[in-house]
């Protein structure tokens, strides 16, 4: 059952219940199973024969397009680096400015579980972290801690815990 005026009827419902509002301007389709289907859906903006259209002043989600939802980023063939680029970004020019205070070794460990951790952990659990952006991210962490200096303790190392010399 793929109705859309019996989705806004429930919500509408829920609202009305939980005194929340749903912004139903705002609400955008994204269309799931096989790529013919959506291919359909997009062309006939309805699920099947029996359905009756969805309103055009609801957006459908265009393939290789993504949206956010809850914080993650969903969509039909999207890329996978576009939700981390503002993050990176966001990333660097933090660490840059914190790298202009001279701050210690220990404070640019805090600093990196701050500023890095802080920025990625939602989107990683949520989502997941591409390897492309582990790998930067690391090469970012290595060069604020170390500088242009050779690191002088192992990366596994430096990564283990504490009790085994990390």
């Amino acid at each position: 059952m793929d109705e859309f005026s019996i989705l806004k009827q429930i919500l509408d419902k829920w609202c009305i219940a939980s005194g929340a509002k749903f912004n139903i301007k705002k609400t955008q389709v994204l269309p799931v199973r096989k790529k013919t289907f959506r291919e359909q859906f997009v062309l006939n903006r309805k699920s099947n024969r029996q359905q009756n259209q969805i309103p055009t002043d609801i957006k459908i989600v265009e393939e290789g397009k993504m949206i956010r939802i809850l914080g993650a980023w969903m969509g039909n063939l999207g890329n996978e680096l576009s939700p981390w680029a503002p993050i990176m970004k966001a990333i660097d020019a933090d660490l840059e400015r914190w790298d202009r205070g001279k701050p210690s070794l220990e404070g640019r460990k805090l600093i990196t579980q701050i500023v890095v951790g802080g920025r990625t952990q939602y989107l990683t659990q949520v989502q997941g972290m591409p390897t492309l952006v582990e790998s930067i991210l690391k090469k970012q962490v290595r060069t604020f801690v170390w500088g242009d200096k050779k690191t002088p303790v192992k990366e596994e190392t430096l990564l283990a815990p504490r009790m085994e010399g990390g």
